[in-house]
C-alpha cells in the first residue's frame, strides 16, 4: 500500500468579498509550497461562481466543475498558461468555453498532471 497526502478542494462562501469585474475572477486559490510548486489544498468561492453563473446565463456546476479543475491541476504542479483552463484570469473567451464544458487542459498540461500524480502516488 503507497501512502499519499489527501487533496483537498474547500467550497467557501468568500461573503460579499466577490467583486465579479470584466476580465478578473476570483473564483479558487491552491496553497502551494514553495519550493515543490505543489499542495495538498485549494479553496473555491462558490457564491462567486453563482455569481459569475448568473451573469453568463447558465448553470453554476459546469463552471464550478471548470474551477475545481484548474485548482486541482495547481495542487499537482500545474502552473497558470497564457490562454485556455489554466489562463491566471479568464477572460470572455475562457468563460464562454467554461459554460459550454469546452475549456481544456492541453496534452502538454494533462502530461504535466499526470507526473504529478505520480510524484504524489511515488510511481
Amino acid at each position: 500500500v503507497t501512502a499519499h497526502p489527501d487533496l483537498l478542494i474547500v467550497l467557501r462562501d468568500s461573503g460579499n468579498g466577490c467583486a465579479l469585474r470584466s476580465g478578473s475572477h476570483a473564483l479558487g486559490q491552491a496553497l502551494l509550497n514553495r519550493n515543490s510548486r505543489m499542495g495538498s489544498t485549494a479553496y473555491v468561492n462558490y457564491n462567486c461562481i453563482e455569481d459569475l453563473a448568473g451573469v453568463l446565463g447558465v448553470e453554476p456546476a459546469g463552471l464550478l466543475g471548470h474551477v475545481m479543475a484548474h485548482e486541482l491541476a495547481h495542487l499537482l504542479g500545474l502552473p497558470h498558461a497564457d490562454r485556455g483552463l489554466m489562463r491566471a484570469q479568464w477572460d470572455d473567451t475562457e468563460l464562454a468555453l467554461a459554460s459550454q464544458g469546452l475549456l481544456n487542459f492541453s496534452t502538454e498540461q494533462s502530461e504535466h498532471m499526470r507526473r504529478g500524480i505520480a510524484v504524489l502516488t511515488n510511481q
